[in-house]
């Protein structure tokens, strides 16, 4: 049995295809800020980055078997940007506040039309393990405001932990590190872009970080870096958090992105399309839903990518916010 506890301690543009060296004075994994519009069903105006095409069912690649297909494909077609490469040639670099050059990323991106199957129906036919996302309805509500960092910690930490202890299969010890409230008028809003919070090393030195004294037994463990994101203002309705099951994303449209905090530095992966890419997303989620997102598994290796998208068939005026948890997981 693993020791108990938990923790807490820009420019305007329009999006074409191919947006080359867009990010070299936005920052590019905060999201976007407070205005966001629907042109050729991207995201224009303010863009602040601070801070698949198959049916469900298709898992695909890493050796997974296929699930079962849905009798009929619910969803929409839109466009999400992916990584494309960065355009000074070096590795992949953002940075959370404004470096002294000005800088904040080399990233560039590429903008693909899809199909984002939505799972509404068939939540049973997608799995932790396989699939690297599982869903959770019927959540109780416990009070919280989500107002300030307070009440987020104390009246819905312990509630998260309990979700993830109760539906993550083996599950023996939650340790919550952190959280983001995404707003209208906040300082983070949706990403629009494929990506992966956490690669396997970053995801690992997360241990080292908040657990230093335990580090080295629990890495010997099953070790899982799992995300918790549910709306807070009711039924989602425009830029819905979509998803591409874990086996439909083979390993080498992955590329290390260095993540630049003040004080550290993370790493994080950008997510490349390729033809087969399965995203979904679950409509019309409100506060009692949850999605969990698995961004690293050291045993079967699942991980997701996913990405805010505009739903061109929405015609919704109101604004999408949400909070997501993120947490390790051992056991």
């Amino acid at each position: 049995m693993l020791p108990a506890g938990n923790f807490h301690a820009v420019d305007a543009f329009k999006t074409p295809n191919i947006l080359v060296g867009l990010n070299a004075k936005q920052n590019f994994h905060a999201g976007c800020s407070k205005h966001l519009s629907k042109v050729d069903n991207v995201v224009s105006d303010i863009i602040n980055f601070h801070a698949g095409q198959q049916p469900l069912g298709l898992a695909g690649g890493r050796g997974n078997t296929r699930s079962q297909r849905p009798t009929k494909v619910k969803g929409f077609e839109t466009k999400l940007s992916f990584y494309a490469s960065t355009f000074d040639g070096k590795p992949g670099f953002n940075y959370v506040e404004k470096p002294t050059n000005g800088i904040y990323s080399n990233v560039t991106t590429s903008s693909h039309q899809l199909l984002v199957t939505d799972i509404r129906g068939s939540e049973d036919q997608v799995n932790l393990d396989r699939d690297a996302v599982l869903t959770v309805s019927n959540i109780p509500d416990h009070g919280c405001t989500f107002t300030d960092d307070a009440s987020v910690i104390n009246d819905f930490y312990p509630q998260v932990e309990q979700l993830l202890l109760q539906h993550v299969p083996g599950a023996q010890r939650v340790f919550i590190f952190d959280h983001t409230i995404r707003r209208k008028f906040g300082d983070r809003g949706p990403v629009l872009r494929a990506h992966i919070d956490q690669t396997p090393a970053s995801a690992l030195a997360r241990i080292t970080r908040h657990l230093p004294d335990e580090a080295t037994c629990l890495s010997k463990c099953r070790v899982r870096l799992i995300n918790l994101w549910r709306p807070i203002n009711g039924t989602v309705e425009n830029y819905p958090l979509a998803f591409a099951l874990s086996g439909s994303v083979p390993d080498t449209k992955l590329e290390s992105v260095k993540h630049h905090y003040p004080t550290w530095t993370g790493e994080t992966y950008g997510v490349g399309y390729s033809e087969g890419q399965n995203w979904c997303y679950w409509s019309k989620m409100g506060n009692s839903d949850a999605l969990l997102l698995q961004c690293f598994d050291s045993e079967k290796g699942g991980r997701l990518a996913h990405s805010a998208v505009v739903d061109p068939t929405s015609t919704s005026q109101k604004y999408r916010e949400s909070i997501e948890v993120r947490a390790l997981v051992f056991g």
